[in-house]
């Protein structure tokens, strides 16, 4: 590592005589701003007798930006020391006292830091991927050229305050992987020359007090093994664990095994598993440890279901939760802080396996239902999926703490600005979020603004409903308050305590609109002994504890198109993603899930400590389920009639629809699609109904019928009032325009064979069921899975698909491009030198091809692309300039 760091100072020729120089680092946390928030940060010093400007200096984590950032206008005194907040919010602050400089990036690991003044490199140095937390690296003395390791590191004061390290011991390595097991193993423990090896198995940080390696030993029971390398005159490797399973079985589903000090967990004074000394008698037992929002250092491995380990991060480890804190087994937060690594990548919710990272998790005992069905929320959670609500998705997983086995969890996603990031795409420093007690992100200023608008706003006036859907996300509100009023989640909205159980987001830009997400549904169904003959649509527009957004809605269903339009949702629901054969497909999908998993589960955790508060049985167990159907398929019709008196609707009536020929077309009614037919749905008097006919590929609507086949009409979208029964047939013809369309691929390029008798013909390609072209050739497209779909008047007909992947070797063969290392770790340099004065468009794309990232505008002559956020895994570069289109493979280590 030395070695390739002087190379480094010599490739890039960094001025030795320099007066303004990097004096110590930290990529892992270590000082805080202005907010009380952690921060990487960087340190200056003037190492002269001379004050100096910094106003022309700049510094970068950028190799291909060597301005990235432009230092403010300030002085240093002589033999000073400044430092800088590398936490990309790009800001200044002063708060009476002191200065807060913030710059626009952060520091990672295997990037490079550089100091810029005068077209030349002050001072640069390498941050090495073996930096952990609680270690900077500094000059020692300050200013001189010698790199040290600091494990007390001294931002704004001389680095000889501290003792210096050259340099990190090398971690040991070990034969057997953590995993399960059906046999004795044997543990050899392999240290590096000239170090030694320490280990602990109850999840402690091994110091040189605890036990030394000398020679192999046998493991047969459940074991985690904990082991770090020390060495003279070096600091302490990182920590390794290892987790080893005996004769258990997974059952198929994903595994977490959390490694952490004992004392962070049973410490009566400092442990947060447990009640400590100031808890009351009475549950939840307030005042309790685990009520205080305490984290421990911890570490974690996610298994697979597979058995496969996946992940080996560092984290935090919280109690969550609301009153299950106060259950013998209690949920967690994991939290994979920046200080850390920042995030643990892996798609840990395949429901969801577009989000491949995650910054933090929550690992969920149940809630409230820990003693009952333990799967209540997760099922609300899978409804919600199929509408337009924000919600946690779920899956279910085991975890084991310290090697002891602590039974089934639901991963569930933490819901804060990493959660709008990752689901949205907003910047997660880009938004504002709240819930019912204040800010947790952001600003409320303008939900303040938005509140006062609202209610200050005539209902019946004509410019209510557009103001009302300028400040909120329409679909998002009015599926919200359906869910919640159907499944009558009584600890929510002031029901029947205070406002609880609400968070609401927005992207921080000027027609950024509000948006709610659904959680923590476990006093929903009757749990808290409501009946299913409850009005809670009334609850909701006048709560017994009135709050902004009960109001709002109070106010917002008095305008007829909102009325219409939530009353028209309600009924769309309750046919289809809200009926009874839907929830009970969910709830059966995911109790399928966890069945082999509960006997084991049960037994973990029956009658312990003496408390009664768990399930006793898998028949106890399945009743449970059982238990929320039932009401469930109760609460069906209260809730329509309702929706219905309460909004003053006049009834309901059926609406049965059909179409000719069978397997011809598809209806729409409203906000949902009828693909099976006959279909009959019941929808409420005074809103009319929105019906639009589509046609199959290689079909055309013809007209609407009733049930007797008198033509209605020959328009494809109709509405209609309910005033009675009503009963509509879509007709559709065979298209004769258009006889046959299929694609294929030859030469790195995508053609279509048509048979048509027409040649007014419109094409449009689809990449992954999203438009791609219209062009009647594709050349050069990613790899992908593809269909055209070719349309002639109003008649349409769709190709077959094709799993269409790029052919690199033939396109290799006149490739302008090369990049290095391949494949790469953290960073690779792309050649761009034969691309002489042109603008170049970069684009990154997966093997499924996704697009990754996209660079515009490039003319350098070498591009650094960062592992950032890119998952391990093949990837392909398209480099297009206006006259060539070159690609190139890659692989992410």
């Amino acid at each position: 590592m030395k070695r390739f760091f002087v190379l480094l100072l010599f490739i890039i020729n960094v001025d030795s005589n320099a007066q303004i120089l990097i004096n110590e680092f930290s990529a892992h946390k270590g000082v805080f701003d202005e907010n009380n928030i952690e921060s990487d940060w960087i340190e200056l010093f003037n190492n002269s007798n001379q004050v100096e400007d910094l106003s022309n200096y700049f510094l970068s984590d950028d190799l291909n930006n060597l301005e990235k950032w432009q230092l403010p206008n300030i002085l240093i005194e002589p033999y000073q020391y400044i430092i800088f907040y590398a936490s990309s919010r790009n800001t200044q602050f002063y708060d009476g006292e002191n200065n807060f400089y913030h710059t626009n990036f952060k520091l990672s690991p295997s990037e490079y830091i550089t100091l810029y003044n005068n077209n030349e490199i002050i001072d640069s140095t390498f941050i090495n991927n073996e930096l952990y937390f609680g270690i900077s690296m500094g000059k020692y003395p300050d200013g001189s050229n010698q790199w040290c390791y600091f494990n007390n590191s001294t931002p704004n004061s001389s680095n000889l305050n501290s003792v210096c390290f050259s340099d990190i011991t090398n971690q040991a390595n070990t034969n057997i992987e953590s995993g399960w097991y059906d046999s004795t193993q044997t543990i050899i423990l392999e240290p590096h020359l000239n170090s030694t090896v320490y280990y602990t198995t109850d999840g402690s940080i091994p110091t040189i007090n605890d036990i030394l390696y000398n020679q192999p030993f046998n493991v047969n029971e459940n074991t985690i093994l904990s082991f770090r390398s020390f060495s003279n005159n070096k600091l302490p490797s990182k920590i390794n664990d290892r987790t080893f399973i005996f004769e258990e079985d997974n059952h198929e589903l994903a595994v977490f095994s959390i490694h952490t000090d004992p004392i962070n967990l049973w410490s009566i004074d400092s442990g947060i598993y447990v009640s400590g000394t100031n808890a009351s008698s009475d549950y939840p037992y307030y005042g309790s440890n685990f009520w205080q929002p305490w984290s421990r250092f911890s570490r974690i491995e996610y298994f697979d279901k597979n058995k496969f380990k996946k992940a080996y991060e560092n984290i935090d480890l919280e109690i969550h939760g609301g009153w299950s804190r106060a259950e013998p087994q209690k949920s967690f937060r994991i939290d994979l802080k920046s200080k850390y690594t920042g995030r643990l990548n892996e798609i840990l919710i395949p429901s969801k396996s577009n989000i491949e990272s995650y910054n933090n998790f929550n690992l969920r005992n149940g809630g409230q239902h820990t003693w009952t069905d333990k799967i209540q929320d997760a099922i609300i959670s899978r409804i919600a999926s199929e509408t337009n609500v924000n919600y946690m998705a779920y899956e279910p997983c085991i975890t084991y703490l310290n090697g002891e086995y602590w039974g089934i969890y639901g991963i569930r996603e933490k819901i804060d600005e990493h959660y709008i990031e990752d689901n949205y795409g907003f910047n997660s420093d880009s938004v504002d979020l709240l819930n019912s007690f204040g800010v947790l992100i952001g600003s409320d200023i303008n939900a303040t603004n938005t509140y006062y608008s609202i209610i200050n706003e005539d209902p019946e006036s004509i410019g209510f409903y557009e103001l009302f859907s300028s400040h909120w996300n329409i679909e998002n509100y009015i599926d919200y308050f359906i869910i919640q009023t159907f499944i009558q989640n009584m600890d929510w909205l002031g029901i029947a305590w205070g406002a609880n159980n609400i968070k609401f987001w927005r992207p921080q830009t000027e027609d950024g609109k509000w948006n709610y997400v659904l959680y923590d549904t476990d006093g929903a169904l009757g749990y808290f002994g409501q009946s299913y003959y409850e009005n809670y649509l009334s609850y909701a527009m006048n709560p017994l504890f009135t709050n902004e957004h009960s109001q709002i809605f109070n106010h917002v269903i008095q305008n007829q198109v909102f009325k219409c339009e939530f009353a028209n949702r309600y009924a769309d629901l309750i046919n289809t993603v809200l009926s009874y054969e839907n929830v009970e497909e969910k709830a059966n999908i995911i109790k399928n899930d966890i069945y082999n998993a509960m006997p084991r589960h049960i037994d973990r955790w029956q009658n312990y400590d003496n408390l009664n508060g768990t399930i006793n049985s898998m028949i106890e167990w399945e009743n449970s389920i059982d238990n929320i159907l039932d009401f469930y398929s109760n609460r069906i019709d209260p809730a329509r009639y309702f929706v219905g008196t309460t909004l003053n609707l006049n009834g309901m009536l059926n609406i049965s629809l059909d179409l000719f020929p069978v397997n011809s077309g598809k209806i729409d009614i409203n906000t949902i699609s009828i693909n099976n037919f006959p279909w009959q749905g019941i929808y409420f008097n005074e809103c009319d109904i929105s019906l639009n006919a589509i046609a199959d590929s290689g079909f055309s609507f013809k007209y609407w019928t009733d049930f007797n086949d008198n033509i209605i009409s020959e328009n494809n979208n109709i509405q209609t009032n309910l005033n009675e029964v009503v009963e509509l047939k879509a007709h559709f013809e065979k298209c004769e325009d258009i006889l046959n369309v299929s694609i294929y691929s030859e030469n790195n390029n995508i053609y279509a064979s048509l048979i048509s008798s027409n040649d007014q013909n419109t094409y449009m390609w689809y990449q992954n069921d999203i438009p791609y072209s219209t062009d009647s050739i594709l050349y050069q497209p990613p790899s992908g899975i593809y269909h055209l779909e070719v349309s002639n008047n109003s008649c349409s007909i769709t190709s077959n698909n094709i799993n269409y992947n790029v052919n690199i070797d033939e396109l290799n063969d006149n490739l302008d491009l090369n990049i290095y290392p391949n494949p790469f770790v953290s960073q690779a340099v792309l050649d761009l030198s034969k691309f002489q004065n042109q603008k170049l468009k970069i684009s990154i794309t997966d093997i499924k091809g996704r697009l990754v990232r996209q660079y515009n505008e490039i003319n350098d002559k070498k591009f650094i692309i960062k592992k950032e956020k890119i998952n391990s895994g093949i990837y392909f570069i398209e480099v297009k300039s206006q006259t060539t289109i070159n690609r190139i493979k890659v692989a992410v280590n």
